[in-house]
């Protein structure tokens, strides 16, 4: 990946964003405790946070409305930022700690490539780093050669 360019572009099948993206968006969110005692309320609550969570899963990915073809894009704008999200999370940092340590290097650097990080978008960037490997296992494995 050529951390010089402007945007790196993944294209990935349906089946990876929808059925594992789609659906382990709580394995990558904050948890909070909610103190109200109505069943009806903490229901809705939890309805209305379930939906969100899975908006903003798959906010990254888009589709186009008459495509064919069944193959998700994923476009990334910051490739500074996202290779340096993803090696901090890969070194055991948490979404939080990751944007808080990129807004300081940001700081130490004044580099405005280090702009615009938070503990959703850490996320975001995992998110997209685990359909993209997965689409290159897909490739691997249906390749006639293997």
């Amino acid at each position: 990946m050529d951390t010089k360019s402007d945007v790196v572009t993944w294209q990935i099948n349906s089946s990876i964003v929808e059925t594992i993206i789609g659906e382990t968006r709580g394995s990558f969110q904050c948890r909070y405790h909610d103190d109200d005692t109505d069943p009806v309320n903490v229901i809705r609550k939890a309805a209305a946070k379930k939906q969100k969570e899975k908006e903003n899963a798959m906010k990254m990915f888009v589709k186009k409305p008459a495509d064919e073809t069944a193959v998700y894009t994923v476009a990334i704008n910051n490739i500074t930022c996202f290779c340096l999200a993803l090696d901090h999370v890969s070194s055991c940092m948490s979404f939080s700690q990751t944007a808080h340590a990129i807004q300081h290097a940001k700081d130490c650097t004044k580099s405005a490539k280090l702009t615009g990080i938070n503990d959703h978008i850490a996320g975001q960037y995992v998110r997209v780093m685990v359909a993209t490997s997965l689409q290159e296992i897909c490739t691997m494995v249906s390749d006639d050669l293997v």
